[in-house]
């Protein structure tokens, strides 16, 4: 059986995923917490966390951890495929969240270094967070992403909050520039 690793689960749209994981694909979850009080908190909203079909464990310390990988490992683990991740990927967005697939024979390059493989690791994983004034390097390509993006970051960058030392500024502007064209009014 296939499984999904969740690091600290405790916001409603990881209970969606792992459900959504399960139902789809039939993979299993397993959760592992940093933190015994938010474990029983969040288990406690959630029933899902304390479903036969979530394997938990308690991660606080470096053994712990190594328990969780050693788990991992053990059982039969595959990455999702592409289609899939794309899919997931698109629907978090719409909920200002960020999706990135990880696994062994991961091949895709670092955004502004092609010879680092930074989607490289040890077990297939999912990394879900929440947007960020700098995603614009992952989004400034796509119009759908790129229009969720910019009402809620125009004004940072607009104000100079966002650094351009690593061309975020830059990139904001030529994807402003990018979706713009064609409008009357400038705005995406």
């Amino acid at each position: 059986m296939a499984c999904v690793l969740f690091q600290d689960p405790i916001h409603p749209y990881a209970i969606h995923l792992m459900q959504h994981v399960q139902r789809r694909y039939g993979h299993r979850a397993v959760s592992f917490f940093t933190e015994r009080r938010r474990r029983l908190r969040f288990e406690a909203s959630y029933p899902a966390l304390r479903s036969r079909d979530v394997a938990r464990f308690g991660a606080r310390t470096p053994r712990a951890r190594d328990a969780v990988a050693a788990y991992m490992r053990r059982v039969h683990v595959r990455p999702l495929v592409m289609e899939e991740h794309a899919e997931l990927k698109t629907h978090l967005m719409e909920r200002d969240i960020m999706c990135a697939s990880f696994h062994p024979r991961s091949s895709k390059a670092a955004a502004q270094n092609p010879k680092f493989l930074p989607y490289r690791a040890p077990i297939p994983c999912f990394v879900v967070r929440h947007v960020d004034a700098r995603d614009i390097v992952f989004l400034g390509h796509n119009r759908a992403a790129f229009e969720r993006f910019q009402p809620r970051f125009h004004d940072q960058f607009a104000r100079g909050l966002v650094s351009n030392e690593s061309g975020y500024a830059d990139m904001y502007q030529e994807a402003l520039a990018r979706f713009s064209r064609g409008t009357t009014s400038g705005k995406v």
